[in-house]
């Protein structure tokens, strides 16, 4: 009774642990799912066209603003020009406004805030653009037309003073001070609209007075002189200036400051929003790869689970793979092979697994013989010799300072050469070198570039012992002592070499 009861309990166990091995996959799978969306959208989650066509509108709004400006001032200072450049830009300007309120979505929130704070300001400027605009329209208006009157008339009045049948109530001196007076009037408020002088101003003043007093002095009429058109569009020029330029002034003030604090914050957004794409983007690709990792996991795990053998071929592969590596380097770096025995039961498999043991059996039976042969060649290409060199004219050149380093010197030349100094003895006059060379190698150019080095490296270390030599042929003679040592050359697996003298 107790055996049954535990066989339907373990029944149950194994049906509870399949259903929820089911649920498990399905909640995995529904994460890794969501995961991945989530890196994907926070990979992609702002445009770069937004940020670019969000620039360019701020670019285009400080060249509105620019232009505006430059309109203003033509209009302040040119006598004929048309308002509907203004009209027009100043269209443009809240146009483009308008589309500077899409703020682009990868702008933080308190980035969003002070860019909003910003383009509240650059309402107000506009808006406050858009009021002046009409009150400046209409004082430039009447300030150009009263500067237009002005020379007009003066040159009126030249063409009247000339006709001397129309001036008959007026004396030569009277015309002459009407004429003077008029055209010093007009020559100053011509300059008067242009500069800001307050002496200039007070001589108008005074100029206007004077002909009001000329007016009662000469008993003029509006026939002979209009004194009061002239006062009434002098006093129009002083009293419409200052509010012209008063206006242009509040008009012309430029909106490039808070346009490049729009730009410059939006630019520091889309940095910041770029650098956490990219380690969204670097995160995605890590998770991606974990998941290739884990699929490739299981399915390796599902493929030893059913087929047992797997693992096994596999570990022969790797023995395989071993002792071809060890054969190789064998090769290169004149190692002994050891392990070929390990893989000669591997031949016996009669699969692809077998033919490659067999090759990588051959390559290392090669690799032995080559290393045989080369060992053989190598003992039997190298020669010795001894070299005796004579300094010019038997100079005793060579002190027991300079002895101490002339073994160093000739073998290192020597090793630079391939070669191997043996042996060295040196007298104040002389050098004799024991060295082994390749049976390959020419001798009299060897000589000579001991000879050139030797030279060189003694005119450089040894200066004031050398000091009066230019060439080489001023320190070696030119006749050289060359005899051939009979001997075996040993060349050992350290890369030594040994002469060994036959008796």
């Amino acid at each position: 009774m107790v055996k049954v009861n535990k066989q339907s309990n373990f029944k149950r166990s194994s049906k509870l642990i399949n259903q929820v091995n089911p649920f498990i996959a399905f909640i995995s799978t529904l994460i890794i799912v969501l995961i991945s969306a989530f890196l994907v959208s926070k990979s992609f989650n702002f445009n770069t066209r937004e940020y670019q066509r969000y620039q360019q509108n701020l670019i285009q709004l400080q060249q509105l603003d620019a232009d505006f400006n430059q309109a203003i001032l033509k209009s302040r200072y040119e006598l004929f020009t048309s308002y509907d450049p203004l009209v027009y830009n100043l269209q443009q300007q809240r146009s483009l406004r308008q589309k500077l309120i899409k703020i682009p979505p990868f702008v933080n929130p308190i980035t969003r805030q002070e860019l909003n704070t910003l383009l509240k300001e650059v309402d107000t400027s506009l808006q406050q653009k858009i009021d002046l605009s009409d009150p400046f329209k209409s004082r430039n208006a009447l300030l150009k037309n009263s500067l237009r009157y002005l020379p007009l008339l003066t040159n009126q009045l030249e063409s009247k003073f000339d006709n001397q049948a129309s001036t008959e109530n007026l004396t030569a001196t009277q015309v002459t001070t009407l004429r003077s007076n008029l055209n010093k009037l007009t020559r100053n408020l011509l300059i008067y609209n242009i500069a800001v002088d307050q002496k200039i101003q007070s001589e108008i003043e005074s100029l206007n007075n004077k002909l009001a007093q000329l007016e009662v002095e000469y008993g003029l009429t509006s026939k002979d002189f209009p004194t009061d058109l002239v006062a009434s569009h002098t006093n129009i020029i002083l009293n419409t200036k200052p509010q012209v330029e008063e206006l242009t002034a509040r008009l012309i003030t430029p909106l490039a400051e808070k346009t490049q604090a729009l730009a410059s914050l939006t630019k520091t957004s889309y940095q910041q929003a770029n650098l956490i794409g990219n380690i969204y983007r670097l995160a995605t690709v890590l998770w991606f790869l974990l998941i290739l990792a884990l699929l490739n996991y299981l399915v390796l795990k599902k493929l030893r689970t059913s087929n047992p053998q797997f693992s096994q071929y596999k570990h022969k592969v790797k023995r395989i793979a071993n002792t071809l590596k060890e054969s190789l380097a064998a090769r290169d770096n004149l190692l002994e092979i050891d392990h070929i025995s390990n893989i000669t039961d591997l031949v016996s498999c009669r699969d692809a697994l077998g033919d490659l043991a067999s090759g990588v059996i051959q390559v290392g039976d090669q690799v032995k013989q080559e290393k045989i042969s080369n060992h053989q060649v190598e003992s039997a290409s190298f020669l010795a010799s001894q070299l005796t060199l004579f300094t010019k004219n038997e100079q005793k050149l060579f002190n027991s300072q300079m002895s101490l380093q002339l073994k160093v010197i000739f073998e290192m030349i020597l090793d630079s050469k391939g070669c191997k100094l043996i042996d060295i003895e040196e007298s104040i006059t002389e050098i004799k070198l024991i060295f082994v060379y390749r049976s390959t190698m020419k001798l009299s150019q060897l000589i000579l570039e001991i000879k050139t080095e030797s030279y060189d490296y003694l005119k450089q270390e040894f200066s004031e012992m050398t000091k009066n030599m230019t060439t080489v042929n001023e320190l070696w003679s030119d006749t050289y002592f060359l005899i051939s040592r009979d001997g075996d050359f040993l060349h050992n697996n350290n890369g030594d070499h040994t002469l060994v003298e036959r008796s």
